[in-house]
């Protein structure tokens, strides 16, 4: 399980990671939650909105990539791809665009290859 967001302070990031391991079923915990102050969130919420619409136009309008499904979410900074792809080249064609784009600290790629 991966957990992704934003959240104010580290132990409540903690209290999440701590909640999600007692799921039935659960194995692992990946905890990509970023810690943004409260004073800082308006900010940073108004910058991914933007660099939100921004990475989806230049997914859709990437020739390479229309073979793809491709989803996109930005908190923090990180983008996150989700989707699938008919190949790896495809999906990392996807990160590619996504990382050379303003307002990106980081990218998660999480996009799934459907055949090779």
């Amino acid at each position: 399980m991966t957990l992704f967001g934003t959240v104010n302070d580290d132990a409540t990031k903690k209290k999440a990671e701590a909640e999600a391991r007692k799921v039935d079923g659960v194995k692992r915990v990946r905890n990509e939650i970023e810690v943004v102050s409260a004073s800082a969130k308006d900010f940073v919420s108004k910058n991914d909105s933007q660099t939100e619409r921004s990475l989806k136009k230049a997914v859709a309008n990437d020739k390479a990539l229309s073979d793809a499904s491709i989803s996109v979410e930005v908190n923090n900074g990180v983008a996150r791809l989700t989707g699938t792809a008919p190949t790896e080249s495809v999906r990392k064609a996807a990160e590619k665009v996504v990382k050379r784009s303003d307002g990106v600290k980081s990218v998660r790629n999480d996009i799934e290859v459907t055949s090779n």
